[in-house]
């Protein structure tokens, strides 16, 4: 529970930041999704490569996921009080995939130290952004001789984004989407 309830002005801000916030991970999200299906179809070549790099991106779907899902419930019970909060979880990731100096990242970063530095005194600084690597790069002949990549491709789009699987040809995972 928050210490107090926000003015109507200090919401209004707080939901257009929470707009931007979402606006970024909505970028990042189709990067993170490829990435994915790249990993997915390294498990019958490397499982332990798959096993390590695949959790993270779970950890990071998830967090994105689940930052939308509580936007954008029709019950309306996001608390605006907590985007700050919400910003420091997914600003890592939105700079993973869209690049530490996306030109979205830094307003709100200034936001933040804005309004929180009057709260928390000496707390306020975000840590600095580290290249994060992203998976490595599906060689050409695991694509070629996987046993069920279309299969592998289907179950990951529909158990983990709801959604029907692109016919992504191997230049579409290969390709260097990195900032």
């Amino acid at each position: 529970m928050p210490l107090f309830s926000l003015s109507k002005t200090e919401l209004e801000k707080r939901k257009k930041v929470a707009q931007e916030i979402w606006d970024l991970c909505c970028l990042a999200a189709p990067e993170l999704y490829i990435d994915m299906q790249r990993v997915c179809l390294m498990e019958a070549f490397d499982k332990e490569y798959f096993k390590s790099e695949f959790h993270k991106q779970k950890r990071e779907f998830s967090i994105i996921n689940l930052f939308g899902h509580n936007l954008n419930d029709p019950k309306g019970t996001f608390d605006y009080n907590y985007i700050w909060d919400d910003w420091r979880r997914v600003r890592p990731i939105i700079a993973k995939y869209l690049g530490k100096d996306y030109h979205g990242i830094l307003p709100l970063d200034r936001q933040y130290n804005v309004s929180v530095g009057r709260y928390r005194l000496g707390l306020a600084n975000l840590p600095a952004l580290q290249d994060e690597a992203r998976p490595k790069a599906l060689p050409r002949e695991w694509w070629d001789k996987h046993p069920d990549r279309e299969k592998q491709m289907r179950r990951l789009a529909s158990n983990w984004w709801g959604r029907e699987a692109a016919a992504y040809t191997y230049e579409d995972l290969h390709a260097q989407t990195y900032k």
